[in-house]
C-alpha cells in the first residue's frame, strides 16, 4: 500500500505540530529511479500500554511517503486507550489486533509471520522513525546487495519527544556484537526476508535481549552494515522497558551465551571470544542490578572481572561505580597488577 499523506490522516492531538503531526515525508515516485517497482517494506509495532507515545509511533511509519509499505500494530490486550487510538489508523494499516499475548517478543513474532516484504522491521510503540529513513534504508539494500541487515544511527528523545542526544555511529563487526562493543539500536535497523526465512524468528522465552540475540544469529551467517546517518528517535521515559527492567538484562544475556557455546560445533572466531563475551555479559548484569541489589551487582562485577580482568580499564561513568562496588583499596591494587601485567607483554 501506498503511504498516505498528512491530510488523509485523522487530525492531530490540539497542540502537536512538526514532524510527524503536520508534516509528512515527501512521498516518492511509483518506481525507483532504475524503473523497478519499489520492494515491500513491513515493518511491525507491539503495543501495551503506552498510549502517550502510540499515536506518534503510527504516524511516523504511515508518513514515510514509501509507495509499498506494509505495517502491523499488534497490541497485547491494551487498558489504556491503546486500541481507540489504533482503530483511528485501521484503514492505512494492513493489520492489527488487541489481545492478550506472550510478551513483547511474541507480538512481534505474530507480526512478521504475516508480513509479505522483502525488507522486514520492527518499531517499538514508544519509538519514532524520522522521515525518509524507510526510502534510506531500501537504497542501502540496493547499493550493498550482499547484506543481510542494515541498521542507521540512532537519537534520543525524552517523554515530550526533545532530542536529547544523537548516539555515536559504531561500525558492526561480529566480535564488536557477541561482546557487546557495539549496540545495534533496534529502532533503526531493517534485515532481508530471507535471512529470517534462513535462521527463524525472535526467541519468545527472551523479553530483554532478543534483538542482541537476533543480531547474533544474524551475523553469524550474513555481512551486517551500518549506515552514518539517523534513522530514528529512541524515546527514555519513566514508563520504557529499557529504564525500568534493566535488572533482567543480565541474565538473559548469560542465557544466551551459554546456549550459543553448548552447541557442538563453533567458528574458531567465536571460540576465541568466549571469555570476552562473558566478562561484558557479567559486566552489563552488574549495571543492571546496580540499583535494586548493589549487593549482586557486586557479584556480577567480580564474575566480569574473572573472566577478564582488563575491564576494569572500562572508562566513562561506570568506572565510580566500579570502584564502589570493588573497593577503593582492591579496585586499585587490581589496576596497578594490571599496568605491570601489560608492560611485561
Amino acid at each position: 500500500m501506498s503511504c498516505p499523506t498528512v491530510n488523509e490522516l485523522p487530525s492531530p492531538p490540539s497542540g502537536k505540530i512538526g514532524w510527524p503531526w503536520t508534516e509528512g515525508a515527501p512521498p516518492l515516485s511509483v518506481l525507483m529511479p532504475d524503473g523497478l517497482p519499489w520492494p515491500r517494506v513491513s515493518v511491525v509495532t507491539p503495543s501495551f500500554n503506552q498510549a502517550q507515545f502510540l499515536e506518534e509511533t503510527i504516524r511516523s511509519v504511515l508518513l514515510q511517503g514509501y509507495p509499498n509499505l506494509e505495517y502491523f500494530v499488534m497490541d497485547g490486550g491494551s487498558t489504556d486507550g491503546s486500541a481507540q487510538i489504533i482503530r483511528k489508523y485501521a484503514p492505512w494499516l494492513a493489520e492489527w489486533v488487541s489481545e492478550k499475548d506472550k510478551g513483547q517478543s511474541d507480538a512481534i513474532n505474530k507480526g512478521l509471520s504475516r508480513a509479505s516484504g522483502s525488507i522486514l522491521a520492527w518499531l517499538n510503540s514508544d519509538d519514532v522513525y524520522l522521515p525518509g529513513c524507510v526510502s534510506e534504508i531500501v537504497s542501502a539494500f540496493n547499493r550493498f546487495a550482499d547484506a543481510g541487515m542494515i541498521y542507521g544511527n540512532i537519537a534520543v528523545i525524552d517523554e515530550d519527544s526533545k532530542k536529547l542526544a544523537v548516539l555515536p555511529h559504531q561500525t558492526w563487526a561480529f566480535s564488536h556484537q557477541l561482546t557487546q562493543k557495539i549496540i545495534i539500536s533496534q529502532q533503526g535497523a531493517f534485515w532481508r526476508r530471507v535471512v529470517m526465512d534462513s535462521i527463524g524468528m525472535l526467541r519468545d522465552d527472551l523479553h530483554y535481549t532478543m534483538d542482541f540475540e537476533f543480531w547474533i544469529r544474524i551475523g553469524r551467517r550474513y555481512k551486517i552494515v551500518g549506515l552514518n546517518c539517523v534513522l530514528a528517535q529512541y524515546r527514555i521515559s519513566s514508563v520504557s522497558k529499557t529504564e525500568t527492567q534493566f535488572a533482567g538484562w543480565g541474565p538473559e544475556f548469560i542465557k544466551i551465551l551459554d546456549d550459543l557455546y553448548a552447541e557442538a560445533e563453533l567458528a574458531p572466531e567465536i571460540v576465541s571470544l568466549r571469555r570476552k563475551a562473558y566478562a561484558n555479559a557479567y559486566y552489563g548484569g552488574a549495571r543492571g542490578f546496580l540499583i535494586p541489589d548493589a549487593l549482586k551487582a557486586r557479584v556480577w562485577l567480580w564474575k566480569a572481572v574473572s573472566y577478564d580482568p582488563y575491564i576494569i580499564f572500562l572508562t566513562g561513568w561506570w568506572q565510580m561505580y566500579v570502584r564502589t562496588l570493588l573497593g577503593r583499596r582492591i579496585y586499585g591494587w587490581c589496576r596497578l597488577v594490571m599496568r605491570k601485567l601489560r608492560r611485561s607483554r
